[in-house]
């Protein structure tokens, strides 16, 4: 679950963005 978790915190919004910090936290918090 750890590897699929990292896969999804490695994507980049469309505006190009890295979502490292919130989809990280969000993981925590499950």
């Amino acid at each position: 679950l750890i590897a699929s978790e990292n896969e999804s915190v490695r994507w980049t919004t469309p505006l190009g963005l890295p979502v490292l910090q919130p989809y990280r936290k969000k993981g925590r918090c499950l």
